[in-house]
């Protein structure tokens, strides 16, 4: 008996003596990249890793087309006494576009004690911006003046890139006329956006000019726009309202007129617009092959122009004519345009938001493929793809099979939100009020009675582990913690106990057999 307990207490010492081996670990600690470059522009990438019991440790990245990394393959990453390690790689963007979670990094190692596999992965990215692009455009504000009078003219300095930059501008002010101020020194114009620029002309001498402007800027660009200016006698002063290029500016019609010094191919160039009575919002086009001085010039149109000589079906909201130089359409790889339709034309005219079609005149009308991509209280947002540019009309057309539409019947129909009591199971709280009640007023949800709603407080006690409650609510968290304590060591709980069971299975059996022998 006491030989039997001696064995059981020397096996349970040794038991507890035996070195538990861990495993190996591996894993990618951070990730750093520069958020945005600019398209052409080199960046570098550095992963920071973390492993322990492993060798042979390297890594790898996985980029878009659009980008490249060197170097490529697999690199070996060194890791320090304390488990750590870094890999960089330096990158270049050729491309502009949105690359965020596009480049795959991954990194692989051997298990020291098993001599497994042990691999990790994550995904970052950046945006490559394509660089400044400047386009003008400009108007007068009569094309005449009397001498010694002044008419305005507003210039309008347009970057379409991604990427912010500076410009300058000059005036060619003809003998006969002045100019104040004549120029303006370097200012700076975010991406994206219009800035525009204030010129007094004064009349001198009676004759006709061309007052030119020279835009100069972001990449080395170099853009004019004009503007025609008759000086009359005193007296005779017509005050003619101008018709020129717009972008946003003051025009008796419509209409924007923009020069691009080039359109380079695998590049996206948009012409951005902002005179929403214009109808398009925006122009995205993408060449086959780099164009040169390409100017596009949007016109809206009062009616069907007379060198359209085929009707068109539906009913029309709005005609547009785009023209343009030193772009061919068969230079033209894609083409989409962005417009927006109003919500109570479509009303008013018993029209479905999916009625709406851009059409496209050559030869005869086509109707282009168009999707609505948005929405707002007062109207729709459509995208449109076209082979390329000319005379276009947003129209809209009923189905063959299509009801008829009419606010009033208590029926929700087409673009309406709402028609008197059908309210389509909408109420305050799913508009994001914390209560009251929804009215519809001509078709259209009327939020004046709704409540406005308050923020949610997390509350202690309610069994959900949320942020900061690791110290200001631990019994929330309590649960989550003991979880992931069985799960990260339960293997190892469940074999002492076994060896345990065995150990004290061994002792009843022996111990049992020597109790009959006395």
């Amino acid at each position: 008996m006491k030989r039997n307990i001696l064995f059981t207490a020397i096996a349970v010492t040794l038991l507890l003596a035996m070195p538990i081996f861990a495993a190996g670990s591996l894993s990618i600690t951070s990730t750093s990249i520069p958020t945005s470059v600019t398209q052409g522009d080199s960046f570098t990438l550095t992963l920071s890793v973390s492993g322990s019991e492993v060798s042979d440790v390297k890594g790898s990245l996985t980029t878009p087309s659009g980008l490249s990394c060197a170097p490529t393959g697999t690199q070996d990453i060194s890791l320090s006494g304390s488990g750590t390690g870094t890999a960089s790689w330096t990158c270049s963007a050729s491309v502009a576009g949105d690359y965020t979670s596009r480049i795959t990094t991954s990194i692989t190692a051997t298990d020291s004690g098993t001599g497994g596999s042990l691999s990790d992965s994550g995904q970052t990215g950046l945006s490559v911006l394509s660089p400044a692009s400047l386009t003008a455009s400009s108007s007068i504000s009569s094309s005449s003046v009397a001498a010694g009078s002044s008419v305005t003219l507003t210039v309008g300095v347009n970057n379409v890139g991604d990427a912010a930059t500076t410009y300058s501008i000059s005036l060619s002010c003809l003998t006969g006329t002045t100019c104040s101020p004549s120029s303006v020194a370097s200012k700076s114009i975010a991406a994206s956006s219009l800035d525009t620029n204030t010129f007094i002309i004064t009349g001198g001498t009676v004759g006709s000019y061309t007052i030119t402007a020279t835009v100069s800027g972001g990449s080395g660009q170099t853009t004019t726009t004009s503007q025609s200016l008759t000086v009359t006698s005193t007296g005779g002063n017509n005050q003619n309202p101008s018709t020129g290029g717009g972008g946003g500016l003051v025009n008796t019609t419509p209409k924007n007129k923009q020069k691009f010094t080039f359109m380079d191919k695998n590049t996206v160039t948009k012409m951005k617009l902002f005179d929403r009575a214009l109808g398009i919002k925006e122009i995205s086009i993408e060449v086959h092959n780099k164009a040169h001085n390409v100017t596009i010039t949007i016109t809206k149109l009062a009616g069907q122009p007379a060198s359209v000589t085929h009707s068109i079906s539906g009913t029309v909201f709005q005609w547009i004519n785009i023209t343009h130089d030193n772009l061919t359409d068969d230079n033209v790889k894609s083409l989409s345009m962005r417009f927006n339709v109003s919500r109570a034309w479509l009303i008013n005219n018993s029209f479905s938001p999916d009625d709406v079609r851009l059409q496209r005149y050559s030869s005869g009308w086509t109707k282009l493929v168009t999707a609505r991509i948005g929405e707002t209280s007062g109207e729709y947002e459509y995208e449109a793809t076209s082979p390329g540019l000319s005379v276009f009309a947003i129209t809209a057309e009923k189905a063959a099979s299509a009801p008829t539409i009419a606010c009033g019947n208590n029926v929700r129909e087409g673009a309406e939100q709402c028609d008197g009591t059908d309210l389509a199971g909408q109420t305050c709280i799913g508009l994001g009020f914390e209560g009251g009640m929804l009215l519809c007023s001509g078709c259209m949800f009327d939020t004046s009675a709704c409540i406005s709603a308050t923020t949610s407080t997390q509350e202690c006690g309610d069994g959900i582990c949320g942020s900061g409650e690791e110290t200001t609510c631990p019994d929330d968290c309590r649960a989550i913690e003991v979880s992931k304590a069985v799960s990260d060591y339960g293997w190892l709980i469940t074999l002492v106990v076994i060896i345990i069971v065995v150990i004290l299975g061994y002792f009843y059996y022996h111990g049992k057999k020597h109790f009959r022998k006395l």
